[in-house]
């Protein structure tokens, strides 16, 4: 008996507690906004390593171009400097030349995330997928034609 008059007053506590509820006038929504701490940012997508080189490529050119572009204006260079400074323009604008048009010819024939590093005299060729032998024999007529090279200064590798 007394179970039964504790689970009658516990419904009739709650029966009461819903109806103060639903009676109750609501209150003016408010938009639920939370605080700038709170709020998780979301992560920035991470760069392919081929991605991050060119990126970092980039920028050392950037700056070997403005220092060589700053020795030339510069009135206290003597002109073998100059001269040498030139030189290094010129060399480092057909390097940026060559790796860019092979990376773009890479890149157009489906070969993504294709890397060349162009040195005075040999093209390196880094790609991530392995290769048979007519797309060897397709990227390296590919690499000549971008570069001017003889095939023998042209090697490719995996990474």
């Amino acid at each position: 008996m007394k179970d039964r008059l504790l689970n009658l007053l516990m419904l009739l506590t709650v029966g009461l507690a819903l109806g103060l509820t639903w009676l109750r006038e609501p209150a003016p929504s408010a938009s639920l906004t939370l605080p700038a701490a709170a709020v998780t940012p979301r992560p920035s997508p991470t760069l392919h390593p081929a991605e991050s080189y060119q990126m970092r490529r980039a920028e050392t050119r950037r700056q070997e171009r403005a220092s060589l572009l700053s020795l030339l204006e510069s009135p206290a260079a003597s002109q073998e400097a100059k001269a040498a400074a030139e030189e290094q323009l010129l060399s480092l604008a057909r390097q940026e030349e060559i790796e860019l048009a092979a990376e773009a010819a890479l890149l157009g024939k489906g070969y993504d995330h294709a890397l060349a590093v162009a040195r005075e005299g040999s093209l390196t060729l880094l790609l991530r997928q392995e290769l048979t032998g007519p797309q060897a024999e397709l990227i390296l007529a590919l690499a000549q034609e971008a570069s001017g090279l003889e095939r023998e200064q042209i090697r490719i590798t995996g990474y």
